[in-house]
């Protein structure tokens, strides 16, 4: 990866600069918005974020910070999936292949190398949801301070990324089947929280209660006769299921796994409780979360719970040293299992080789597009108003007036989304009022005559952007002339690869 971008230090995905900015801004000018201007609610992980933040007032603001808290929470999820697995599997070569699993499975590399809170989202569910297990199966070795610690993760789990509710939901019904409905209120009470209090903050500084990056990214529910019809006969289910194969094949070996687990007088263990939530969150996940897979972030926190789960339920009956006997009469059962499991654990496995592949190509296109786009508009735009369409690396490396026209970073475009008024003549006389003399955006998305496009810049083999090129447009035709100087020299120090053209190549 240092390689491939000149020796620095670039996330696979924009969206992390979007983190960086705003704990950037919170730590230097006291602002909780990806510019030093004003409030903006553009994290729907604000534990992240103020996780960020708090580095960055103690160590300075560095790029190195996201990777170090990621190497760090990726060592706490192998070392919590051993202390789960090894309790249920005698075998240690057994348990060390389960964790080499769990690191390449979920991804671990690849999502450290995003540098976004996926690794804390997924270490947070996997400990609530084995201590919810050890609770609820009335574990006489569970810790007495159990409870509170359950109050105490439910809401670190949420405000960390708020599909957590996911969990705690499916956590707060088992409850109430157990008869402790009093805790269930608890730990649901104690998980909404975060939620309530960073809305009520959120619609203080008049914006959304939810974060945009909830209200943009994921669809609105379809509250029609025939959307709640097709919602109970779980048509996104089955629709989502086709984008999330791997999230799939997991929940099929759990629900094997649940119903052909021992059974005990005494009732459930944990490690079938964890199975069942896991189905439950798994279930609620397919039905509910968009339907786009992006870069392996989304479902990573099912899969290495799922990965988690299924080694320790599988273990539970080995022993401890294995016979190594063959019956040969069993031969077909084998060969059936064998060809379950391969067909299981295809996508999985495919998709953990994938990551590994791509994750140092996506980190180039970062720093080809959004990088250069942030170095030039910090150089030559520094405090005037720019228009782009992605906001992270421009934000944090570039002190620029921004107006996102996604609208994760800015209000006006996402209210324009939101009461179906989006198009390029609402944007235009958006950005004349804001004062923007640049526009960096992919070609075609904002169509828009009165805009002048200057140049374009192209990157080769895109694994992760949006689009392989962006437009780099004056927004009045009194800026045409200085953009052009401004291309001009900065031409030198685009990386060799990128593809420079349009009216500044022209000599």
């Amino acid at each position: 990866m240092l390689h491939k971008t000149q020796g620095h230090l670039v996330y696979a995905l924009d969206d992390a600069y979007i983190h960086m900015a705003m704990a950037k801004n919170g730590a230097l000018h006291g602002i909780w918005g990806v510019t030093r201007h004003g409030f903006t609610s553009s994290t729907s992980s604000p534990l992240w974020t103020l996780l960020l933040l708090i580095t960055y007032v103690v160590f300075g603001v560095s790029e190195v910070s996201p990777f170090v808290l990621n190497v760090l929470f990726s060592t706490a999820a192998v070392v919590v999936s051993y202390l789960v697995i090894s309790k249920q599997m005698a075998s240690r070569l057994g348990v060390f292949a389960a964790c080499l699993l769990v690191l390449f499975l979920t991804p671990l590399p690849t999502l450290t190398f995003v540098g976004m809170e996926h690794v804390l989202h997924a270490v947070l569910t996997l400990s609530f949801v084995y201590l919810s297990a050890r609770v609820l199966s009335s574990d006489p070795g569970v810790p007495r301070n159990s409870l509170p610690l359950l109050a105490f993760l439910a809401p670190l789990l949420v405000a960390t990324r708020y599909e957590g509710a996911f969990v705690v939901f499916v956590v707060c019904i088992l409850l109430i089947l157990k008869k402790r409905g009093l805790l269930a209120g608890a730990i649901g009470t104690a998980a909404l929280l975060p939620v309530v209090a960073y809305g009520i903050w959120s619609l203080s500084q008049g914006w959304y209660f939810l974060p945009n990056s909830l209200l943009l990214k994921t669809p609105a529910p379809d509250l029609t006769i025939r959307g709640i019809f097709n919602a109970i006969l779980g048509s996104r289910l089955w629709t989502h299921a086709s984008t999330f194969p791997d999230v799939v094949c997991l929940l099929i070996a759990a629900l094997l796994l649940l119903l052909c687990y021992p059974r005990r007088k005494a009732g459930w263990d944990a490690t079938k409780y964890a199975l069942a939530i896991f189905v439950g969150a798994a279930v609620l996940h397919l039905e509910s979360i968009e339907n786009v897979v992006w870069f392996y972030r989304y479902e990573a926190y099912l899969v290495l719970l799922g990965t988690v789960v299924i080694a320790a339920a599988a273990g539970h009956p080995c022993p401890g040293k294995a016979a190594w006997r063959i019956s040969w009469k069993a031969l077909p059962r084998y060969a059936a299992v064998a060809l379950l499991v391969t067909h299981l654990a295809g996508p999985l496995v495919l998709r953990a080789i994938k990551s590994l592949r791509v994750t140092p190509q996506a980190t180039k296109n970062l720093f080809d597009q959004q990088y250069q786009m942030g170095l030039f508009l910090n150089t030559y735009y520094r405090n005037k108003p720019v228009a782009v369409n992605d906001i992270g690396a421009v934000a944090f490396l570039a002190d620029a007036r921004l107006l996102d026209l996604f609208g994760l970073g800015s209000m006006a475009p996402a209210r324009l989304k939101r009461q179906h008024l989006y198009g390029s003549q609402h944007l235009d006389s958006l950005a004349r009022e804001e004062g923007v003399v640049v526009a960096v955006v992919p070609p075609g998305w904002y169509s828009n005559r009165k805009w002048r496009e200057v140049g374009l810049w192209r990157i080769a083999n895109n694994v992760v952007n949006v689009d392989s090129t962006v437009s780099i447009c004056a927004v009045d035709s009194s800026a045409v002339e200085e953009l052009v100087e401004n291309l001009r020299a900065f031409a030198d120090q685009l990386p060799k690869d990128v593809k420079q053209l349009g009216a500044y190549t022209e000599r």
